[in-house]
């Protein structure tokens, strides 16, 4: 998985939105759907790291 691949984002857009959308409804990381390992679940823990960080520094606070 690289997800600075055009085609590798496309393909993992809907598990990263669902790991975006996520951590902004408060849900934990624990709640991805997807099988341990697979390039949907990377896909979800990456944006929802993603989300982790950009509320941080919204925020004001460093992560």
């Amino acid at each position: 998985m690289n997800l600075s691949s055009y085609k590798d984002r496309s393909r993992l857009s809907e598990a990263s939105n669902l790991g975006y959308s996520a951590r902004l409804d408060r849900k934990p990381i624990t709640s991805c759907p997807y099988a341990d390992g697979t390039d949907e679940a990377k896909a979800f823990q990456h944006a929802w790291g993603q989300a982790d960080q950009d509320e941080h520094r919204l925020r004001g606070r460093a992560v």
